[in-house]
């Protein structure tokens, strides 16, 4: 056998071919993240508030919030009260949900988009070694 002649095995043949399945994997994963994380950041989410039992288990938190201890200023707020601050509270932590989905989406489509660019880049060296 020659020495010039390419086997099978050959570390340079083999590699490219190795980083365009790699690279549709990432692209693969990625992808069905970045559909989560834009689906979050469309409709943000948050265990705060349960839209199906939203007031009666207000209503339940209030009772354990006051029950909870007398002595401190928060113990004789009316559930009015109770319930602007859990709105507020509802509110940031949409907000932080929102931004935390955005920030992730934009991570997915880059790493998507670098995914792309290794594929193509090794494709198109492949094509080149024929």
């Amino acid at each position: 056998m020659a020495q010039n002649s390419k086997t099978a095995w050959d570390f340079k043949l083999i590699y490219p071919y190795v980083v365009c399945i790699i690279s549709i994997c990432v692209m693969l994963y990625c992808a069905i993240n970045f559909v989560g994380s834009f689906v979050d950041y469309i409709n943000p989410k948050t265990s705060l508030y349960r839209h199906d039992e939203g007031y009666i288990e207000r209503v339940r938190l209030y009772n354990n919030f006051i029950s909870k201890d007398n002595k401190t200023e928060y113990s004789r707020i009316s559930f009015e009260e109770y319930n602007r601050l859990m709105d507020k509270e509802l509110a940031d932590l949409l907000a932080v949900s929102r931004n935390n989905s955005l920030k992730d989406t934009i991570k997915y489509l880059l790493h998507i988009l670098i995914g792309a660019g290794f594929y193509i880049w090794h494709w198109l060296m492949i094509k080149r070694q024929k």
